[in-house]
């Protein structure tokens, strides 16, 4: 019977994690962000201009659920639309692209998606790896692999 099958229920969370969570000042944001954000299947991001790729981003993806964010005039590096993260165009693409990958036959390309996204954030967006990159300019590599 229509609506007995849980994954015709769908839980939305909107709002933040309450004053000063957010902010780099504080001290405490990561526990309750990160036990919040691995209760769901897909995260969405909507990030404030001049603020792309933004740690709310990398936070999301290192749930690894499936994220969808707004578009941004480049994917941070290694990321790519459809592969490792979902881009939404509009309000309307949004609210598809949800219906989507909450389909139960979409649920293997939601996983897959949201542990490459996942990989990546641990791979390539660590501070171990952004100042291997900024020290000896390997931007195309991995950790711990240096241009020879």
């Amino acid at each position: 019977a229509s609506g007995t099958d849980p994954h015709d229920r769908v839980r939305t969370y909107t709002g933040h994690f309450g004053d000063g969570l957010g902010s780099f000042k504080s001290a405490n944001v990561t526990c309750p962000l990160a036990r919040e954000m691995l209760r769901y299947k897909i995260i969405v991001v909507a990030q404030k201009d001049n603020y792309e790729g933004h740690y709310r981003l990398m936070d999301a993806l290192l749930s690894g659920a499936l994220v969808l964010t707004d578009p941004m005039s480049r994917l941070p590096l290694f990321l790519e639309d459809r592969v490792s993260v979902v881009v939404y165009r509009s309000p309307a693409e949004l609210r598809r692209l949800l219906q989507y990958y909450l389909q139960r036959q979409n649920e293997k390309a939601r996983i897959e998606i949201g542990r490459r996204g996942r990989s990546i954030a641990l791979r390539h967006h660590s501070p171990a790896a952004w100042i291997e990159r900024i020290v000896f300019g390997s931007w195309n590599n991995t950790i711990g692999e240096l241009d020879r």
